[in-house]
């Protein structure tokens, strides 16, 4: 599944609600709903883990290292 910053933006405020006191807090990631509880923050924070990943690996450019060798000699 592909992941976008909006869905990792809502883990966030999910984890914080939930820190704060709410009771249950919904979380749409893609075109699912879900219900989290306090008792469930670890799986929120796992999610949010997984995504920050996906989006990391997929925003990072490949990196290429150019050498070059002589004899010193021309």
């Amino acid at each position: 599944m592909s992941y976008t910053s909006e869905d990792l933006q809502s883990v966030q405020e999910a984890i914080i609600k939930l820190a704060t006191g709410e009771r249950v807090v919904q979380v749409r990631v893609g075109d699912q709903l879900i219900e989290y509880a306090p008792a469930d923050m670890e799986a929120l924070r796992t999610l949010k883990g997984e995504i920050s990943l996906a989006l990391s690996t997929a925003e990072t450019r490949p990196r290429y290292v150019r050498t070059t060798t002589s004899k010193g000699v021309f």
